[in-house]
C-alpha cells in the first residue's frame, strides 16, 4: 500500500516501535528503506502520517485495557453517521487503525483522547502489517486491505468526528505552552525524538538517559518500561554529539523546548 500510495515509510527495530533512526526530515527515502529491508527482513515499517504523505490521517481506536475506543468508535457512528468505507488495520490488541485521506491545508492536528481510547494521528507513525509488537502482529480487516479497499478521502462524517476527537474533554485543558500527555500510540517516538534534542544539544550519554527518563516520567501515559527507556537512549547515542558550548559549560544540555510529536497506535 505505501509505495504505490505515496505514503512515506520509516523503518523500525523488529518487535518494537523504535525508529531506525531520525525520521522527521524524510530522511528515510524509498531506497535507503528497501535497502534496510533488504538488510533484515523481520524490521516493522510505519506509515508517516500527515502532509509528507499526501494528507495522510489515522484514526486510532484502542484497545489496551483502558476505555474501549472500537466500542466508543462503533456507538458514535450508530448515533450520528456512519463513517466511509476505508483502509482498517487491526492492531495487535484488536485495536483499529481507520485510514483516511484528508485535505492538506485542512487544519489537521494530533490528538489524544485516553477518556475515549482514541487517538488522531497526523504527522506522527502509524505501523503497517506486518509489523510485530509485543507478540502481536498488525493485518487488515477482513475485506478492508488496500487490494479491497483505497484510502477513503475525508468527508463531513470525519470532520464532525475530528471536531469532537480535538475538543478537550471538560476540566483536562492544559495552559497555553503546558505540553499534553503523550499516549499509548506516540510514547516510543516522542521519547526518541526529545532525546535526539538532548543529544544534538551536547547531551552526552548519562544527559540522554536521563532526558529520556523524565520525559517518560512525566509526559508518558502510561509510562515505558526502564528497558524500553535506556534501549531508546542507547539509539540515538548512537550519533554524533552535537557541540553547545552553554551545555558543556552547565555539564548538563540546554534542551530548551523541543516540539512535543503524538503519535501512534
Amino acid at each position: 500500500m505505501a509505495v504505490d500510495q505515496g505514503i512515506a515509510l520509516v523503518p523500525a527495530r523488529p518487535g518494537t516501535k523504535i525508529p531506525l533512526g531520525a525520521w522527521g526530515k524524510g530522511q528515510y527515502t524509498y531506497d535507503v528503506v528497501m535497502a534496510v529491508i533488504d538488510d533484515n527482513a523481520r524490521v516493522n515499517l510505519a506509515a508517516v502520517t500527515g502532509p509528507r504523505s499526501g494528507g495522510l490521517l489515522v484514526i486510532d481506536a484502542d484497545r489496551h485495557g483502558g476505555p474501549d475506543g472500537v466500542a466508543w468508535l462503533d456507538g458514535w457512528q450508530s448515533a450520528r453517521r456512519e463513517l466511509p468505507d476505508t483502509v482498517l488495520t487491526v492492531t495487535p490488541h484488536g485495536g483499529l487503525h481507520l485510514w483516511y485521506r484528508l485535505d492538506e491545508h485542512a487544519g489537521a492536528r494530533t490528538a489524544h483522547r485516553p477518556d475515549l481510547g482514541i487517538d488522531v494521528l497526523y504527522g506522527g507513525l502509524a505501523y503497517l502489517p506486518p509489523s510485530a509488537v509485543g507478540g502481536g502482529e498488525y493485518g487488515y480487516a477482513e475485506g478492508h486491505s488496500p487490494d479491497d479497499v483505497d484510502i477513503a478521502g475525508a468527508d463531513d462524517a470525519v470532520t464532525e468526528l475530528l471536531a469532537e476527537l480535538v475538543r478537550a474533554p471538560s476540566g483536562t485543558g492544559t495552559p497555553d505552552g503546558v505540553p499534553h500527555v503523550v499516549g499509548k500510540g506516540g510514547r516510543h517516538d516522542a521519547t526518541f525524538r526529545y532525546a535526539c534534542h538532548v543529544r544534538h544539544m551536547g547531551g552526552d550519554g548519562a544527559d540522554v538517559l536521563l532526558a529520556a527518563t523524565l520525559y517518560n516520567a512525566t509526559l508518558c501515559s502510561p509510562h515505558l518500561d526502564d528497558r524500553e527507556v535506556r534501549e531508546i537512549a542507547g539509539s540515538v547515542c548512537r550519533y554524533p554529539r552535537g557541540e553547545n558550548p552553554l551545555a558543556e559549560s552547565a555539564l548538563m544540555p540546554d534542551i530548551g523546548v523541543p516540539g512535543v510529536v503524538k503519535n501512534g497506535g
